[in-house]
């Protein structure tokens, strides 16, 4: 084993957001994630495999209250007061509609309509079309706000929640044909209904300030069954797909399931509901939960998306840790911060030990680290991506309207100089992926999942070359090679193209795999990529040879890093040790593995 001098960077400060609400797509296996910044993530759950893709980012003054999938079509809407559709490809707002501000969203089992609770007490139905909703009509106000809604599954009733009761409305006439009033447990302290879901046979269920979830026959507008579920508020209750259990999370941050069984002995007795289990995996407020697969998936104020199931007994939480985040300029021993609406750059400390002493010392500093640079974007802008090159005289960045370029002189004992380079070519828009191929050349992705090649310059950068792109699929990875020749691309439909930056052209695509692109690496000296799977399967592919190379073969028969495996994870980043090829460097949110290709025979 080789040995590593490592920096502890401990001035990444970088802070996690709260999950808001949460929403899954069963047609295409995705989950929307919203938090309370007004972001939106997007992951992929295609074998229950879960998987960050992209994030949309959030607005200045937007909260997302409510999301909503209607087939591979995401809607979100907030009490900023509108109902958006989004464009997944260019990850920007696609169609608004102007609806108040809004607690709760939901769509119809038909998928045709969605209905909205709003702030000043009005249910308002949209019709979903082509090119987003259109308003259709609203029902009766009704005093204070309406701050959850369900829909029966048939489509002929909405039940709305709010204060001290639910209601039960007619969809085709607008009104309200029953009213369920909840106890209040002390006599002036309202009794506020969060949350509600509804099964085919019209039992409405609810859980309310109180910590109570209650059972409530539809049909009849009678109360079947409550239990004290929390201590304290349950905000959120989640029906799985056979409609035999109910989970509810809230304040006290426990999850308490119920499920639906058969009172005596014969088969067609009574059904009734019981209080059969509790797991705690958050340490704050769940705030949503949704089915994904065969996972309940929930979040809240502890900002982890946490997946569970029984049986087997499976807890798995997965951090909020932002997508290149972190840059290394090597040659100049600088790292390149990216927060949501501004860049850092460090110079890393050094030290002159001439031997690293026992494992785990810690070596004494002859420099410390230095923040050279803090660049802050305008208020309304975030940004999405940034790169800076490996001498450090060159940053990137885009935000979410447009591309910035920075030329940087940095001499000894005099502070950083920053000079803007503002004529860029009229083709440069708004990036998914920024990469320096080259300390004077940069490489940017746009959504079509076109690339621009640029030669960059103090006063005027020029356009290269533009590899078109065959399938207008947005980019997921851009990875360059160390001699700067080479270039990796890896977009949604898990195709990956190699490009020559020099000769301006597409050498090879390998072959496509089921899971999506998780990393990419590209050999120090040899001409090879490898490439992680969501799945954390490795294949290593020679372009010299367009095919996999032999050590690749003979892993993939004989070796697989399960996520599983030692509680590993997801592999977020992947490389090889440049001093000894021969070991291959993985990592994930909680582990760091060497891989040593010697090993596998």
């Amino acid at each position: 084993m080789a040995e590593f001098r490592v920096h502890r960077v401990r001035f990444f400060d970088y802070s996690p957001v709260a999950i808001q609400s949460l929403a899954y797509d069963d047609s295409k296996g995705k989950l929307a994630v919203g938090r309370h910044d007004g972001t939106i993530e997007l992951w992929n759950c295609s074998q229950n495999i879960f998987h960050h893709e992209m994030t949309i980012p959030g607005e200045e003054q937007r909260s997302v209250e409510s999301l909503v999938w209607m087939k591979g079509r995401l809607f979100s809407s907030g009490l900023h007061g509108d109902i958006t559709e989004y464009d997944l490809n260019s990850l920007k707002p696609k169609a608004r509609a102007s609806g108040g501000s809004i607690w709760c969203m939901q769509l119809n089992t038909a998928s045709s309509t969605i209905a909205v609770g709003t702030d000043d007490g009005v249910i308002s139905l949209y019709d979903v079309i082509d090119d987003g909703v259109m308003y259709n009509r609203s029902f009766i106000r009704q005093e204070g706000r309406v701050l959850c809604l369900a829909w029966q599954p048939a489509g002929d009733y909405l039940v709305s929640g709010a204060v001290d009761g639910i209601r039960i409305w007619n969809v085709a006439a607008g009104n309200v044909t029953e009213l369920l009033t909840l106890p209040r447990v002390i006599r002036d302290t309202e009794t506020v209904v969060w949350s509600i879901v509804i099964t085919s046979d019209f039992t409405i269920i609810s859980g309310d300030s109180s910590g109570n979830v209650s059972f409530f026959d539809g049909h009849q507008g009678t109360c079947l069954q409550s239990f004290q579920a929390n201590r304290a508020d349950v905000l959120t209750l989640c029906l799985d797909k056979e409609e035999n259990k109910v989970f509810c999370g809230g304040v006290d941050s426990a999850i308490t399931q119920f499920e639906r069984v058969t009172a005596g002995k014969q088969a067609d007795g009574m059904k009734t509901w019981i209080q059969s289990s509790s797991r705690i995996i958050h340490t704050h407020d769940v705030r949503a939960m949704c089915m994904a697969g065969e996972f309940l998936v929930s979040g809240g104020d502890d900002t982890y998306l946490c997946l569970s199931k029984y049986p087997p007994k499976t807890y798995i939480k997965l951090p909020h840790i932002p997508k290149n985040a972190v840059h290394i300029a090597d040659t100049a021993n600088m790292i390149l911060h990216q927060y949501p609406d501004y860049l850092e750059i460090w110079r890393l400390g050094a030290t002159n030990a001439e031997s690293y002493g026992d494992d785990g010392c810690i070596l004494p500093l002859c420099s410390n680290p230095e923040k050279l640079l803090q660049l802050r974007t305008r208020s309304e802008d975030k940004v999405i991506c940034s790169a800076i090159s490996s001498d450090a005289r060159w940053l990137a960045y885009s935000h979410t309207t447009s591309v910035h370029l920075y030329h940087l002189t940095l001499e000894t004992n005099k502070p950083l100089r920053v000079q803007r380079v503002r004529c860029l070519p009229s083709c440069v828009q708004r990036a998914h992926h920024l990469c320096f191929v080259r300390p004077d050349r940069l490489v940017l992705a746009l959504a079509t999942g076109e690339l621009l090649l640029l030669e960059v310059d103090k006063d005027k950068p020029r356009l290269l070359h533009r590899f078109s792109s065959e399938n207008g699929v947005s980019l997921s990875h851009l990875k360059s090679s160390p001699c700067g020749k080479y270039m990796a691309a890896a977009d949604f439909n898990r195709t990956v193209n190699i490009y020559d930056t020099h000769n301006f052209k597409k050498l090879c695509t390998l072959p496509q795999y089921e899971h999506q692109v998780a990393a990419l690496a590209f050999h120090p000296k040899e001409l090879d990529l490898l490439v992680v799977y969501a799945n954390n399967e490795i294949i290593e592919f020679s372009i010299k040879e367009n095919c996999y190379t032999s050590w690749s073969r003979r892993y993939n028969k004989r070796c697989h890093l399960s996520q599983s495996e030692d509680n590993f994870g997801l592999v977020m980043n992947v490389l090889y040790n440049p001093v000894l090829p021969e070991q291959i460097l993985l990592h994930s949110d909680r582990r760091l593995c060497i891989l040593d290709k010697r090993e596998v025979s």
